[in-house]
C-alpha cells in the first residue's frame, strides 16, 4: 500500500517543515530550491518567505 509523505499537511510548507519531512535540515530545502530540484514559492513582505507546495516533496521522494 502506498501512502503520500504528505497525506496530512498543508497544501504549502515551511522550508522547517519540508526538512522535517524530507528528513535532512533546511539549509538543504534552501538549497535544493535555490538550485530548483525543489520548487518554491517566494512570498513578497518584510523578509523574504518561501513555501514549498507539498506534491514537490512527494515528486521529490519518487525521483530519488
Amino acid at each position: 500500500m502506498h501512502t503520500d509523505a504528505t497525506a496530512e499537511v498543508p497544501a504549502l510548507l515551511t522550508p522547517s517543515e519540508s526538512a522535517i519531512l524530507l528528513r535532512v535540515s533546511a539549509a538543504t530545502i534552501y538549497r535544493l530550491v535555490r538550485t530548483g530540484d525543489l520548487p518554491g514559492v517566494h512570498i513578497a513582505g518584510p523578509g523574504s518567505s518561501i513555501r514549498i507546495p507539498a506534491a514537490a516533496i512527494d515528486e521529490l521522494l519518487a525521483r530519488r
